[in-house]
């Protein structure tokens, strides 16, 4: 599986995030997010390249 890349927008280092932190930090910044389907949203755009920004925190695709 591939490695997504996060920070929050205070931040200037990208750190590589774990599912179990990526649901963390979905149900913190938005708890009442349908987590499946952010989840589905964020793993798919990042896969196409796109920087995804939901609330606080931005995820992107680990280009290694």
């Amino acid at each position: 599986m591939q490695t997504l890349l996060s920070k929050y927008n205070y931040e200037k280092v990208w750190r590589p995030t774990s599912m179990k932190d990526l649901e963390r930090m979905i149900t913190q910044e938005m708890p009442d997010a349908p987590l499946k389907e952010t989840l589905e949203y964020i793993i798919q755009s990042c896969n196409e390249g796109k920087v995804v920004n939901f609330m606080e925190v931005s995820f992107k695709k680990d280009q290694k």
